[in-house]
């Protein structure tokens, strides 16, 4: 999240590599087999759920900056490049929803979780640090909480989900 400019091996922006690109690429390896077996299986059966996070709205105004990507993004905060990445999620689930309407694809937000990563979020910024040590222990949830959002998208027997927030993190049903 607050780590600093850099390039994947590949060349691409660290944050939109790491959160984006490489679960892209993954589910486009994987999404003829998925869109067979939806056919065989019923609706509902074959999910891909897509993590997400509230930073999402922290992207820049002009949502994802294409020109950034094959760059370190320098001229963005940390949480902007971060931000961006999450965006590219939630949008790509939507798209992706809208193409392959036999698969359920769900965006989850399961919140703030104490994993340790905001630990180090603050370590580039006072401001962020400050912040964080008080949010951080009064609305982040354990990692077993935490996981509860990701693990009732992809096992829950409810075929029409509704978007929600709940105990269990938030959603948002793309398809």
């Amino acid at each position: 999240m607050d780590h600093p400019e850099g390039l994947t091996k590949d060349g691409y922006e660290l944050q939109s590599g790491t959160n984006f690109l490489g679960h892209a690429l993954l589910i486009r390896l994987l999404l003829p087999i998925m869109q067979r077996t939806a056919l065989q299986t019923g609706p509902g059966d074959v999910r891909i759920v897509s993590l997400t996070s509230g930073l999402h709205a922290r992207a820049p105004l002009a949502g994802i900056l294409f020109h950034s990507l094959k760059t370190d993004a320098s001229s963005l905060l940390a949480v902007e490049r971060y931000g961006q990445s999450k965006l590219a999620n939630v949008l790509y689930a939507k798209e992706l929803a809208y193409r392959t309407p036999d698969i359920r694809i769900v965006s989850v937000n399961p919140g703030m979780v104490r994993t340790g990563l905001t630990d180090v979020m603050g370590k580039n910024n006072l401001t962020y640090r400050v912040i964080l040590s008080v949010l951080s222990p009064i609305m982040g949830v354990s990692i077993e909480k935490g996981v509860k959002a990701q693990l009732w998208a992809w096992n829950s027997p409810e075929y029409i989900l509704k978007n929600s927030v709940g105990s269990v993190g938030w959603f948002l049903v793309t398809s």
